[in-house]
């Protein structure tokens, strides 16, 4: 997963704001973009890298929570 970041960060991005802490992304500044459509309306959402970072190592502890509940589950 972070080789597949790694290659998006490379990428040049246009002046935007990340959407997650507000900060001013500058040409060069890594980021992701994310396009999608929600009722019907086109939209893009720019992530920068350390809100990247942050988002990935919170779905890391959600998901090593969610593996020790299973865990109980079946030895409890």
């Amino acid at each position: 997963m972070w080789t597949f970041l790694t290659k998006i960060f490379q990428k040049n991005t246009k002046i935007k704001i990340c959407d997650q802490c507000g900060v001013v992304l500058k040409k060069n500044d890594p980021a992701i973009c994310l396009h999608g459509i929600e009722e019907g309306l086109e939209y893009e959402m720019f992530v920068c890298e350390p809100c990247c970072i942050k988002i990935a190592h919170e779905y890391d502890e959600i998901e090593d929570l969610k593996i020790a509940e299973n865990r109980d589950d079946y030895t409890g």
